[in-house]
């Protein structure tokens, strides 16, 4: 599994790091564009959106704050940014399609994460729309001129399905870390976990 700027942040902050190394098996593995966005995230966050409780909010600043040294024994693995000269022809056309107008704005550290999942067949947990839409996309075999290769992508909401699915989290657990999830993202999406999982994405 491969992740995102944004997923990695709600477990950071969430003090759940290691719970979900515990459902994914293993380290958890970010390109270097994610790496530094988080980098840049810790420097310019502000502590007062991750709770309206000033207490609760301190500490989970404190836990992102701990992220640039405490990143590699949290079994967080960072992966070096792709580069062009390695990347196979189809990586290469598919780079060159991310690029291209007209498609879901896909950020650069997502970017990353695509190029890498398509290279390396990872599975991508991503809370991006953008991202999540092209990952679909290439999936569903949508792109001309990238070749279809197996992936997989799930958004966190996805994830907590699938715990409850293998017995790890009852429906109310799920839920619970859900909220707790919405509180700490700016842009999560409003509805309960219930209602996210009927619809069209995650």
């Amino acid at each position: 599994m491969i992740l995102d700027t944004v997923t990695l942040r709600h477990f950071i902050v969430l003090g759940r790091v290691s719970l979900l190394r515990e459902w994914l098996g293993g380290d958890l593995l970010i390109p270097e564009r994610v790496h530094q966005e988080l980098l840049t995230g810790v420097t310019r966050h502000d502590p007062r959106t991750l709770s309206p409780d000033p207490v609760v909010a301190a500490q989970r600043s404190v836990r992102f704050q701990a992220y640039p040294e405490a990143h590699e024994r949290w079994g967080i693995r960072v992966l070096p940014s792709p580069e062009l000269s390695a990347l196979s022809a189809d990586g290469v056309q598919l780079l060159i399609a991310l690029d291209a107008q007209g498609r879901p704005p896909v950020h650069a550290g997502e970017k990353e994460v695509i190029v890498w999942a398509y290279e390396q067949g990872y599975r991508v947990c991503t809370d991006d729309r953008g991202a999540y839409q092209t990952l679909r996309a290439l999936i569903d075999g949508a792109w001309q001129n990238v070749p279809v290769r197996p992936l997989s992508v799930v958004g966190t909401p996805g994830l907590l399905a699938e715990q409850i699915q293998q017995g790890r989290l009852s429906n109310a657990e799920a839920s619970a870390l859900w909220s707790e999830v919405q509180e700490v993202w700016r842009w999560a999406p409003k509805g309960s976990l219930e209602e996210l999982l009927q619809g069209k994405y995650w």
